[in-house]
């Protein structure tokens, strides 16, 4: 009989309104699980985890139209991590880690009901995350220590105005935003320095008798790196660029809940902190992994197509139907990915051009007391040029379908379903070996199901079963080590959970 892994979630939530002007709420939640089982019932190592989480959100309104929001998100995690994951190795490096991440917000709006030309809206925020790892495997490390300590300070401010001019309703948005990032680690494994990012946008609409909408944008990013080279003695070292990226989006709906889109757009993806300066950790060791300060960054020219359907009664009164099939077609110049070949010192770098292309689907049908859901993609994304050409890439989504079917009764009050997923295989050349024959990872399929019971106006129990014929898999795009004793994803797995509420 198999071993149930042990654990368990509680959470609780409290708010309380002062007046129509000042609300609070807060949560605190707690877990603690051991390693949880696959779907063979063989235990997958280091997957337990100790988790002390909470927020507190308070909402004024000083004058009408204004709200300012001041959020604090805090948590803390106990877990331990590998050097590959799933791996078994005697010899592999495990570390216990504590993470403690921070992060707090304020929000401000402005949408006076007398001016469509102001609607306001500015965002601040500060993140810190903090990881100290000790080591303790193999037994002639323990007790090693390292960590990483990264913070991030960034605001964004945007405005919409709007107006009727030459028989059309115009929309014009326009913001700017910036972040700072510093980061230190231990011989900066994870990355050390300040990274800085800005830009701005300039957003047109126009709708024309609900038939034509027309959506022309520009923007602007701009980024800066500052840290250290691995020379010796290390010296400073910085980097910097910047990119007017446009949009351009044209919708026509020549029958009512019928609408054909087009789109084309540019984006801009710089290098990271970790991508420039990182220092060593997985991929390498030591000083092996060295800065590029040559490293480029990422430009995407992207093109879209698709419908939207929009329709209500159709077979009965109260159903609707909600769909929506789009095709895309994506160039990516100077893709940037860690050279993991043999004999190569390990460092980031534009590997190449790489074209992402495929389908998406959605479809809704509710008809009251049921509904069925559909959704799938089919993707193809791959490297076209450079030292890595004709390679799957490895952190895109995969071909992949759902189906949820579910039922409503009691008044609403019950409801139950059952969903399918399936997720495609992924074919790749072994990027540390090349020369080696292709590496086939497999998809996998699963069967959830789910109930979901309003017992009350104060009271709410929701039960699923995830991969309920216990289904032994690992996610294709995964690092899962391929000398893993076990599978990744979790056998079958019960959730229940039992929501209550106290006061109005």
């Amino acid at each position: 009989m198999r071993a149930m892994p042990d654990g368990f979630t509680t959470g609780t939530t409290g708010a309380y309104r002062f007046s129509d002007d000042a609300d609070i709420i807060g949560n605190l939640i707690y877990r603690d699980r051991d390693s949880y089982t696959d779907g063979n019932g063989d235990t997958v190592p280091w997957t337990g985890e100790r988790i002390t989480s909470g927020y507190m959100k308070a909402t004024l309104r000083p004058a009408d139209g204004h709200e300012l929001k001041l959020g604090a998100i805090l948590q803390r995690y106990s877990d331990q991590i590998t050097g590959s994951s799933g791996s078994t190795s005697p010899t592999l490096s495990r570390y216990d880690t504590d993470t403690t991440n921070q992060t707090y917000t304020a929000a401000y709006t402005w949408k006076p009901d007398d001016n469509e030309l102001i609607d306001f809206s500015a965002n601040a925020y500060h993140n810190r995350t903090r990881a100290e790892q000790t080591q303790v495997w193999p037994t002639s490390a323990i007790g090693n220590f390292r960590y990483y300590d990264v913070a991030t300070t960034g605001f964004n401010v945007k405005n919409s105005s709007r107006f009727d001019a030459w028989e059309m309703a115009h929309t014009l948005t326009y913001g700017l935003d910036y972040y700072y990032l510093e980061a230190s680690s231990e011989a900066a494994h994870f990355g050390a320095g300040e990274q800085q990012g800005y830009g701005g946008f300039l957003q047109w609409q126009g709708d024309y008798d609900n038939w034509l909408q027309l959506i022309a944008a520009v923007r602007y990013d701009g980024y800066q790196l500052d840290g250290e080279t691995k020379t010796v003695p290390p010296e400073e070292a910085s980097m910097s660029g910047d990119r007017w990226s446009p949009r351009l989006t044209v919708g026509v709906t020549p029958l009512e809940g019928f609408q054909l889109y087009g789109t084309y757009s540019e984006g801009y993806r710089a290098p990271g902190l970790q991508d420039v300066y990182r220092g060593g950790g997985a991929h390498g060791s030591g000083d092996t992994y060295v800065p590029n300060l040559l490293l480029q960054p990422e430009t995407a020219r992207n093109w879209e197509a698709g419908v939207n359907l929009k329709y209500d009664d159709i077979l009965a009164a109260g159903d609707l139907f909600r769909a929506k099939v789009n095709v895309f077609h994506t160039d990516v110049e100077d893709y940037i990915e860690v050279d993991l070949r043999p004999d190569v010192t390990r460092t980031a770098i534009n590997i190449g051009d790489a074209r992402l292309k495929g389908i998406e689907a959605e479809a809704v049908y509710d008809y009251g007391w049921g509904f069925v859901n559909l959704a799938g993609a089919l993707i193809d994304a791959k490297v076209v040029s450079g030292v890595y050409s004709g390679q799957a890439l490895t952190n895109t989504p995969l071909d992949r379908f759902s189906a949820t079917l579910g039922f409503r009764m009691l008044e609403d009050q019950l409801t139950v379903g059952a969903q399918y997923l399936s997720v495609g295989k992924i074919t790749r050349t072994n990027r540390t070996q090349p020369n080696e024959p292709t590496i086939v990872d497999d998809g996998f399929d699963l069967i959830n199901v789910f109930a979901n019971w309003r017992i009350n106006d104060h009271a709410k129990l929701d039960f699923a079963v995830d991969n309920v014929f216990d289904t032994a898999y690992t996610d294709p795009q995964s690092a899962w080590s391929t000398s893993a004793a076990t599978e990744q994803g979790k056998g079958r797995t019960f959730k229940v959970a039992l929501t209550g509420r106290i006061g109005g």
